[in-house]
């Protein structure tokens, strides 16, 4: 392993790493070159990103405190200062200060 390149071990699904890269274990990523070279076969198996999370992330911003949260459960409550939060999002446009 060069200096400054990092080695990340595979935490996926055993059986898409068999399918696609059986040579993978260990395989060191340290340009970009490396990472497209690395994700070649999986374009050839055609096994595509599902395009988002697994579960949905909710943030929002709480209107009295200004706190960024991570709305869990369907509790739109601020964790700073208890203030409800918005149902729709209201990450666009930075608080004024004078709130």
């Amino acid at each position: 392993m060069s200096h400054g390149s990092r080695r990340y071990r595979y935490v996926g699904p055993p059986e898409i790493l068999a399918a696609v890269r059986p040579d993978a274990e260990g395989t060191p990523i340290g340009s970009p070159e490396d990472l497209a070279s690395w994700l070649a076969p999986m374009d050839r198996a055609a096994l595509r990103h599902p395009g988002g999370f697994t579960g949905p992330v909710v943030f929002r911003r709480c209107p009295r405190c200004h706190e960024r949260n991570l709305v869990k459960d369907d509790d739109f409550t601020c964790a700073v200062c208890d203030a409800e939060l918005p149902r729709t999002w209201n990450f666009d446009a930075a608080p004024s200060r004078g709130e």
